[in-house]
């Protein structure tokens, strides 16, 4: 026969090596979900970079859209206002021209 001291002492190792177990198996569960998060970490982190560069360059290429746009409105305005000389020129000779044939 077994005396209680000795079940209990029985019991007190029993339950200590399943909380070795337990210890150890939630150790290693512990291990791979924090590695599992650092790589989703490192993953989001990657994400987020290739989304900056991305809109980075997007906006880089909206700058030079809007540069050429400008460009061309300067030159357009360049063109206006050499065609309006040139109109103004004209009408003032027409007016010369008329009021010169007028007189004669």
């Amino acid at each position: 026969k077994i005396d209680e001291e000795t079940k209990l002492s029985l019991a007190d190792k029993v339950a200590s090596a399943d909380f070795v177990a337990f210890k150890a198996s939630a150790t290693e569960e512990l291990g791979a979900r924090k590695t599992s998060f650092e790589q989703f970490r490192d993953a989001t982190v990657l994400d987020f970079a290739g989304v900056r560069a991305e809109a980075k360059a997007q906006q880089d290429k909206d700058v030079q859209a809007m540069a050429a746009v400008t460009t061309d409105l300067a030159a357009h305005r360049v063109e206006v206002t050499l065609s309006f000389d040139q109109n103004t020129a004209a009408l003032a000779t027409y007016k010369t021209e008329v009021a010169q044939g007028s007189e004669a």
